[in-house]
Order: structure tokens, then C-alpha cells, then sequence
């Protein structure tokens, strides 16, 4: 799995944490890819703050 540019195991573990809170998917691995890319692509940093906003509104929208 390659990560965006400035993501760390760390990060994507986080995200994953947020992402497992709204889906009940087994393999989160995918879309929480998508929403670091998401982030990236918008010029977010990746703070748990943002990866949260950008995840509540990602699966708001029924991306997910």
C-alpha cells in the first residue's frame, strides 16, 4: 500500500481508527486510504482534527 506524501504508519493507523468509528466494514484499510488522499488533495495537514472533519463529511455524503 503506498502512502500519500507526508503520511506515516502512525497516520494511517489513526485514520483507521477514525474510519472503523463510522463504517462497519472489516477491511477499513481502502478507505482510509481514499480519505488521506482526500486530504492530501485538498492541502489538509493530517491531524486527527482534520482526518475527523474530513471522515464525519466523507461518510455524511454516503461516499462510504
Amino acid at each position: 500500500m503506498k502512502l500519500p506524501l507526508g503520511v506515516t504508519q502512525d497516520t494511517l493507523n489513526i485514520c483507521k481508527d477514525i474510519v472503523s468509528k463510522y463504517t462497519e466494514e472489516k477491511d477499513i484499510d481502502e478507505v482510509a486510504l481514499d480519505l488521506l488522499n482526500l486530504v492530501y488533495s485538498k492541502g489538509g495537514d493530517f491531524s486527527e482534527k482534520t482526518l475527523q472533519m474530513f471522515a464525519k463529511a466523507y461518510f455524511k455524503k454516503g461516499v462510504y
